[in-house]
């Protein structure tokens, strides 16, 4: 059996929460990446990351479902620098 690689979800809001949770019913291990506290995600909460360096070191797969271009921006190039922070 092949090994699944593990999989990053920045912006876990409306769309992206639900889309953490399917992959990880699909047997993905999943790590959510959001601006907004952890406490704010549920049965989630566990699997959610706050550090971006910490989500960029533990993920080999990065889903972004973040709002817009300037959100995407922010979040790979900017205070977040997920493409600095990569393996």
């Amino acid at each position: 059996m092949t090994k699944r690689p593990i999989v990053g979800v920045a912006g876990c809001g409306s769309m992206g929460l639900p889309m953490a949770l399917a992959l990880q019913d699909a047997g993905y291990e999943v790590w959510g990446l959001d601006v907004r506290p952890r406490s704010e995600f549920g049965s989630f909460q566990p699997c959610m990351l706050e550090d971006s360096e910490e989500f960029a070191s533990r993920v080999e797969i990065v889903i972004s479902v973040v709002r817009d271009v300037a959100q995407s921006l922010e979040l790979c190039f900017g205070r977040q620098a997920l493409f600095k922070r990569a393996r």
